[in-house]
């Protein structure tokens, strides 16, 4: 009896499904839509951005062999500014030409910091260093302070890392490093 009793409650429940399905069908379907929409957006999006990064490591290999192809470079700033300004930084540091440093340095990457360093450090002039250190000290604490939390998840210590993960202000250099740093360590974590 015991299983005729199961059997219909099943069946008593398979009814009420259909029923509420039936009942909620546009709204099913919607939610259906919805994540359809959402999986191939994701997809494209993803296959969108590998193809952006192939096409900047592709141009920053060409310009590693040929320095002077400019269509390289373009390609390289269209595709990763940041690599760009890094590249640019690398080759003007090298050849200490101060202009292309000083056009890195109006940005406001980390590209952009170590170029007003390289420019102090080439003026020669000390007083140009300690004007660079009391405006930028802070981009260095930011990297020192990201090492650390980078050293600690490491060492599993995930805790501690996110506490100074989460000290980053809105306004560093390093904000949206520290807040993937800090996903990656949450996620390691788990």
């Amino acid at each position: 009896m015991a299983g005729k009793e199961k059997d219909d409650a099943l069946f008593e429940l398979g009814l009420k499904i259909e029923r509420w399905a039936k009942k909620n069908r546009v709204l099913l379907i919607a939610i259906a839509l919805f994540f359809i929409v959402w999986v191939t957006a994701s997809a494209v999006y993803s296959y969108a951005e590998e193809r952006r990064l192939i096409a900047a490591n592709d141009a920053l290999a060409r310009l590693e062999r040929e320095p002077e192809d400019r269509a390289a470079l373009a390609i390289l700033k269209e595709k990763s500014p940041e690599l760009h300004d890094l590249y640019l930084l690398r080759e003007a540091s090298r050849n200490e030409d101060r202009g292309t440093l000083s056009e890195i340095a109006k940005g406001d990457s980390i590209s952009a910091v170590l170029a007003a360093y390289q420019l102090a450090s080439l003026s020669g002039d000390y007083s140009e260093i300690e004007r660079f250190l009391q405006r930028e000290v802070k981009v260095f604490e930011d990297m020192a302070k990201f090492q650390d939390a980078f050293l600690l998840l490491k060492n599993g210590e995930f805790e501690r890392a996110k506490i100074i993960l989460d000290a980053f202000s809105n306004d560093s250099v390093l904000k949206s490093d520290a807040d993937m740093l800090a996903h990656y360590g949450a996620a390691a974590k788990q």
